[in-house]
């Protein structure tokens, strides 16, 4: 089970969520996270909403169209979540390297990974900044995940493109 690195457990897990059964996804997160990590308490949050849209499917309580819709804010969290994850949030003996505490890194709109070195960062005295679009980046990915107003999305949307049109100027500057 160990990772060579904190990326490749994350491209191991998105590959997962790529596939329709969001289960194995979430199962692999369960093993991985440590439950003293906060991205373990969001994941129980986000498994509790798919367990429960399953229990509605089968119950035939809601429709297919709104359990699709369900299941694909339940599938952007758990994206988000895994960009997140950092090797301090992991249970010991996930991941062989630390790399997580060279590089910053999150997806651009294409879905892109794209990686900050902190040391270039620190020499332009941009680290802070970054760290902070970053969080912020993160923190409205997560929200715009389980929003469900149409108006409240796009705003989400745009501060996310904002939040990305800032962070792509830092990478120019460094």
């Amino acid at each position: 089970m160990p990772y060579d690195s904190v990326q490749i457990l994350r491209k191991r897990i998105a590959e997962q969520l790529a596939d329709e059964d969001l289960e194995p996804a979430i199962r692999t997160l369960e093993e991985v996270l440590s439950e003293d990590s906060n991205k373990f308490g969001d994941l129980q949050l986000y498994r509790s909403r798919f367990k429960n849209t399953a229990k509605q499917v089968r119950k035939g309580n809601i429709l297919p169209d709104q359990a699709q819709n369900a299941f694909g804010q339940v599938r952007e969290a758990l994206q988000y979540l895994i960009e997140e994850v950092k090797a301090k949030d992991l249970r010991p003996g996930v991941v062989n390297t630390p790399d997580a505490n060279l590089v910053l890194s999150y997806q651009d709109i294409q879905g892109n990974e794209i990686e900050l070195d902190l040391e270039q960062l620190e020499r332009h005295g941009a680290r802070k900044q970054a760290e902070d679009f970053i969080k912020t980046l993160r923190k409205t990915r997560k929200v715009l995940a389980l929003e469900e107003d149409a108006e409240e999305r796009v705003q989400y949307q745009e501060k996310l493109q904002h939040l990305l049109e800032e962070l792509e100027e830092i990478r120019r500057r460094i």
